[in-house]
């Protein structure tokens, strides 16, 4: 409109006018194509817990701030230690190895006990009997017994159950070096990308505070006439993609947080509590 009035007193070309138009009309579809992506996800979220989520509180940009992360090699043998996935190929191969000394024991021969103890009555003749009689008719009977197994030949079962047993075991070694290589490379990328996002932060601040200095440079130059329409909408463009991509880049990194902390196996109800507490604005 402020265009259009500048046009129609003669202050600007009819091509500026248009530009203005083209701007403004590629600014209205990119809102609708947001807007339906945020309708999307929104629909995904409700997927996923159960509950519609109108409306979602933003980032508090004000409390927010970036904590860089351990050492990696710390960070490496914390995972060794907690890592889940890692624990579990672990256990994974113990008791694989205790399945070769199961199998082992085969050969070897078994010694078993048994025991067992009962009363039987006897004097029921369908007539009467005294207490003495009655008392005299139970009969108890303890039995303790021992048995013995030596095996001494099986047609190779034994064997080929420690082969198997083997080679059950080899496989589960080499899914725990596997797990531990993934985990190396889970926690050396998470650690790169929370570094790599406090550096984006801190680089889109200054991309947005330089971005302002221009706008406000680009609306000093249009009021006076050396400046374009063109230009002034073209910084503001710049400044809002700025701010649009150091809002991403905050996101980011509280993402890049819990996906460091999921590699070492310390995430927990707290974390998202603490993360919850950033939102709110």
């Amino acid at each position: 409109d402020q265009t259009t009035q500048r046009f129609n007193v003669g202050l600007v070309a009819i091509t500026d006018v248009q530009n203005a138009r083209s701007q403004y009309d590629t600014v209205l579809a990119n809102e609708v194509t947001a807007r339906n992506n945020l309708d999307n996800a929104l629909e995904a979220l409700r997927q996923v817990t159960g509950n519609y989520y109108p409306e979602l509180a933003s980032l508090n940009v004000d409390s927010f701030k970036t904590d860089k992360p351990q050492a990696v090699n710390a960070l490496l043998k914390e995972a060794e230690n907690r890592n889940l996935t890692l624990l579990q190929a672990r256990l994974s191969q113990d008791l694989a190895r205790e399945q070769i000394r199961l199998a082992q024991d085969g050969h070897l021969p078994t010694l078993s006990l048994s025991a067992s103890t009962g009363v039987s009555d006897t004097s029921y003749s369908g007539s009467k009997t005294t207490s003495q009689a009655y008392d005299d008719s139970n009969v108890g009977q303890n039995k303790v017994g021992l048995s013995f197994s030596l095996p001494l030949y099986q047609g190779g079962m034994v064997n080929s159950q420690v082969k198997q047993a083997q080679y059950n075991f080899v496989g589960a070694s080499e899914q725990l070096e596997s797990a531990h290589r993934n985990v190396v490379q889970t926690v050396r990328s998470s650690f790169n990308n929370v570094n790599a996002s406090i550096s984006s932060i801190n680089a889109y601040k200054q991309a947005v505070v330089s971005a302002q200095s221009s706008l406000d440079a680009m609306e000093a130059g249009y009021s006076v006439g050396t400046r374009t329409i063109v230009d002034v909408l073209d910084a503001t463009t710049t400044l809002y993609n700025a701010k649009q991509q150091l809002s991403s880049a905050r996101y980011q990194y509280l993402i890049n947080q819990l996906n460091i902390k999921q590699a070492l196996g310390t995430l927990n109800e707290q974390d998202l509590q603490m993360l919850n507490s950033t939102l709110g604005k």
